[in-house]
């Protein structure tokens, strides 16, 4: 049978967002937590097709689970899959299938930021930055908190997950 969706879920998504919220500096945790939340609908979808196919027969294709993704988290989804696939393979702009799915476009869109305190983000100046965080800057050049992308998509999932039995 594999790994089930709610294994996967628990050991490399909750785990790497864990180590990440520790460290919130780190790009590379932030990168690792990346990879493992936005694989996690990979597995998810995989995983049904397989074993559980009233899962995703709603959706058909992959790309449509993608895209009700992006739309459940209000984009948290397709910044954190961009992030992970614009550091696993450089850039996200040469394959314009899945560029269509992506808000993030290179490996330099991760930059570490301190902020004073814990409200959101609304633009970047010097007098703001004192505590640590990650910002991702969108192809638009928008930038967003990347730990509250991040807690947005690991909730999804969990309430997302907790619906279903494997």
């Amino acid at each position: 049978m594999g790994m089930t969706p709610d294994t996967f879920f628990s050991a490399f998504v909750e785990e790497n967002a864990k180590d990440y919220f520790e460290d919130p500096f780190s790009v590379r945790k932030a990168f690792n937590a990346s990879i493992s939340t936005s694989h996690m609908a990979d597995q998810f979808y995989k995983f049904s097709k397989r074993n559980k196919p009233i899962y995703i027969s709603e959706f058909g294709k992959r790309e449509n689970f993608l895209k009700y993704l992006h739309s459940e988290t209000n984009g948290a989804f397709r910044d954190i899959r961009s992030i992970s696939n614009a550091y696993k393979h450089l850039y996200t702009d040469s394959d314009k299938g899945a560029d269509q799915h992506s808000s993030v476009d290179s490996t330099g869109a991760l930059e570490a930021f301190d902020f004073a305190d814990d409200s959101r983000l609304e633009s970047i100046s010097p007098g703001f930055i004192t505590s640590n965080t990650v910002i991702p800057t969108r192809k638009d050049k928008s930038q967003v908190n990347f730990a509250e992308q991040l807690m947005t998509v690991v909730n999804f999932w969990d309430k997302f997950l907790s619906s279903k039995t494997f």
